[in-house]
């Protein structure tokens, strides 16, 4: 099992039709990190993901769902 905000950040990052520069500009969260959440490489600051479903208007708990 899995988080699923790697899915989720780029729903909705897509969804607002986004880039990645974009997103960082509005969050504070550097390109270089938001594309390494994307790709799995890493996994964010409880801090970045709250900041992240803050921007989204999305429940934390929704942005952190468990995936199979």
């Amino acid at each position: 099992m899995a988080y699923n905000y790697k899915i989720k950040l780029k729903q909705y990052r897509k969804s607002q039709h986004l880039t990645l520069v974009e997103l960082s500009e509005k969050t504070w969260i550097s390109k270089s990190t938001l594309s390494r959440i994307e790709r799995s490489e890493i996994d964010p600051h409880l801090s970045a993901v709250v900041n992240l479903a803050k921007y989204f208007g999305c429940e934390l708990s929704e942005f952190v769902e468990m995936t199979e």
